[in-house]
C-alpha cells in the first residue's frame, strides 16, 4: 500500500518451537490449497481485492482472497495487505527467536474510510470480534508449529 494505515492492534504468542517450524506454520496457514474456500467466500462477499489465489508457493506478490503477500522475508516476516469496499488494510506477522521458542507478533494495521467504514470498524474491531480471530490465529499457528516440531 503506497499510503501508511493508521495501527489497530498487535497480539504476540510464544511458541515452544523453532523458528523453522513456527514459519513453516505461518506459510502453511496462507496456502492456496482447498482451505481457502470459506475465505474466498467472504471475500466474495465483501468485494475483497485481490480476490483470487495465485498458484504456487507462497511468495512475494503472491495472492490469496483478500490478501496480497507484499513481504516475504523467511523465515522472519510475512506481510499481507488487502482492501474491500470497507476498509484497506494490512497484516505483519513477525517471528523472533525467543529462548528455546519462537515470539510471533501479528499487527494489524487498517483505515476506514467513510460512514461504511466506520460502520464496518464497529462492526469487526470496536466489537471484539477482530481479536477473537487474530487469537484463533495465533492458536492455530501454534498449534500447527508444534505438531511439526514434535
Amino acid at each position: 500500500m503506497a499510503v501508511a494505515l493508521p495501527y489497530v492492534d498487535e497480539h504476540v504468542v510464544d511458541i515452544p518451537a523453532p523458528r523453522e517450524d513456527v514459519w513453516a506454520a505461518v506459510v502453511g496457514q496462507w496456502s492456496t490449497d482447498g482451505r481457502d474456500r470459506p475465505r474466498l467466500e467472504v471475500a466474495r462477499i465483501l468485494g475483497c481485492r485481490p480476490l483470487h489465489p495465485s498458484a504456487g508457493d507462497l511468495r512475494l506478490g503472491s495472492t490469496l482472497p483478500g490478501f496480497r503477500v507484499s513481504r516475504f522475508d523467511a523465515p522472519a516476516v510475512l506481510g499481507l495487505e488487502g482492501e474491500h469496499r470497507f476498509s484497506r488494510y494490512a497484516l505483519v506477522i513477525t517471528l523472533e527467536s525467543a529462548g528455546t521458542g519462537t515470539r510471533v507478533a501479528a499487527e494489524t494495521r487498517a483505515a476506514f474510510p467513510g460512514l461504511a467504514g466506520r460502520a464496518y470498524r464497529a462492526l469487526v474491531i470496536d466489537s471484539g470480534l477482530h481479536v477473537m480471530a487474530m487469537r484463533r490465529l495465533l492458536g492455530s499457528l501454534r498449534r500447527a508449529a508444534l505438531a511439526r516440531a514434535g
